[in-house]
């Protein structure tokens, strides 16, 4: 395996935090930068007395003389053709998804869903097989049908941002999850992986769904039918631009789809 070392200045860090077979070591923002010119690592300290202290401190607006103009501009990306969304079809067109419930409380944070000692790992059915280690032993063994839907409460996802979160839950072949709310940086993972989720408020819900519940729901409506009962409930309706995300996979194969137009794209459910 190749080990390839890097300087970074992020504020985490583990065995194949910046890929599988990494070594990082972790730096200020100017040594970082410093160590980049040569590639080897670097003292900042000459550099940094070059600064033109007049000029370093109206940058940082610390003296009256104006900020700099900035402007921006968008690069230009040479992108595969269109590819073959997920459902293939209309952003209502039914998404049907079916499973049995594996059910959790509130404030169920990341280290939970993937703890710390485990994000080393780099291949999704690994991370799926330590999803829940600590505190529901024997989840992923009951997901490896690949019919679990997750059903939670409030503040799911909270704690650390971390991606493995996600990718643990896809390596557990989840299918889909439902709560009351989202940690915010963990609900825009899902949405960038393309893991299907809905949030559902109400609390007959909870009531009525318990564990090993059977659920059909249509991801695209959000309506959600307890298969033992017949009771029906909704969700509340996802926005154009996450439906098409999840059609089309995630993220990245929507900007490889669609290039510099992908959240024109995305925002008309195209």
């Amino acid at each position: 395996m190749c080990r390839s070392p890097w300087l970074s200045s992020q504020n985490r860090n583990f065995p194949n935090r910046m890929g599988e077979g990494s070594l990082a070591w972790l730096a200020s923002g100017a040594t970082v930068a410093a160590s980049a010119v040569s590639m080897t690592i670097t003292d900042p300290r000459p550099y940094l007395a070059k600064i033109d202290r007049a000029r370093f401190d109206a940058l940082l607006n610390r003296s009256s003389r104006p900020a700099p103009e900035v402007r921006t501009s968008e690069p230009t990306l040479d992108v595969a053709p269109a590819h073959v969304a997920a459902t293939g079809g209309s952003p209502d067109a039914p998404w049907s998804v079916r499973g049995g419930i594996q059910k959790f409380g509130d404030n169920i944070d990341t280290d939970a869903i993937i703890p710390g000692e485990f994000c080393h790992l780099t291949k999704l059915d690994e991370l799926g097989e330590k999803c829940f280690h600590f505190v529901k032993p024997g989840f992923a063994r009951r997901a490896r049908d690949g019919r679990t839907i997750v059903v939670a409460g409030s503040g799911w996802g909270s704690g650390s941002s971390r991606e493995q979160a996600v990718w643990a839950l896809q390596g557990a072949r989840i299918k889909l999850v439902i709560a009351k709310s989202y940690a915010f940086i963990h609900k825009r993972n899902l949405v960038n992986e393309a893991l299907p989720f809905l949030i559902v408020k109400d609390e007959a819900f909870y009531a009525a769904a318990g564990e090993d519940s059977e659920l059909d729901v249509n991801i695209n409506t959000g309506e959600i039918r307890i298969v033992g009962s017949g009771k029906v409930f909704r969700a509340e309706p996802l926005t154009a631009i996450v439906k098409s995300l999840l059609r089309e996979r995630g993220l990245g194969p929507a900007v490889q789809g669609h290039g510099g137009k992908v959240v024109e794209r995305l925002a008309a459910g195209v």
